[in-house]
């Protein structure tokens, strides 16, 4: 009867012990803590690197500015072609030729300045000018259709994508601090 006693104390005593787990015995040791760079954090983006509408607008701009500039600078006659639907390739001595890379390298400048905005705490002055950027640009293509450039699915491809660029570029800068 005593050993059964002592076994039932041993089980009270360990279960006690268990649920317990919060009380020490001796001193409580500092927990280790893992040190973050103050560079890596800023490089994610702070503490929470969650995907914002400002941060999106900007992406977006990136991506879109980033494309145009590229192809416009290093090869007009793809984009005026392909995108703009001109009937015929500009030749390398044509003005015309030397302003499509002027825009390509405006483009890529933009390009730039959202990937430095990216990681800014406020991009609020940089989406505003990518909202303006982007609402002249879809008012050229919109007049330039009204003005007798056909209607099909490019050129009005192109007014929904800057339209929609524009309204992006505008929402991330009203949400921007």
């Amino acid at each position: 009867d005593t050993t059964r006693r002592m076994k039932l104390s041993v089980v009270v005593l360990a279960a006690a012990c268990a649920s317990c787990t919060g009380i020490t015995l001796g001193p409580e040791r500092p927990k280790a803590q893992l040190e973050r760079s103050s560079a890596l954090l800023a490089l994610r983006g702070g503490e929470a690197a969650a995907l914002t509408l400002p941060k999106l607008a900007l992406g977006a701009n990136i991506a879109t500015w980033g494309f145009y500039g590229a192809n416009l600078w290093a090869q007009p006659n793809f984009v005026l072609q392909k995108i703009m639907m001109a009937p015929s390739p500009m030749a390398f001595l044509a003005p015309n030729y030397a302003v499509a890379q002027y825009l390509g390298a405006f483009y890529l400048s933009q390009t730039a300045r959202m990937a430095l905005a990216f990681n800014k705490a406020s991009s609020k002055s940089d989406l505003l000018g990518a909202t303006v950027i982007n609402s002249l640009l879809c008012l050229t293509s919109v007049g330039r259709i009204a003005g007798g450039v056909p209607a099909n699915a490019v050129t009005l491809g192109l007014v929904a994508g800057q339209g929609a660029m524009a309204a992006l570029s505008f929402v991330g800068f009203s949400k921007a601090a």
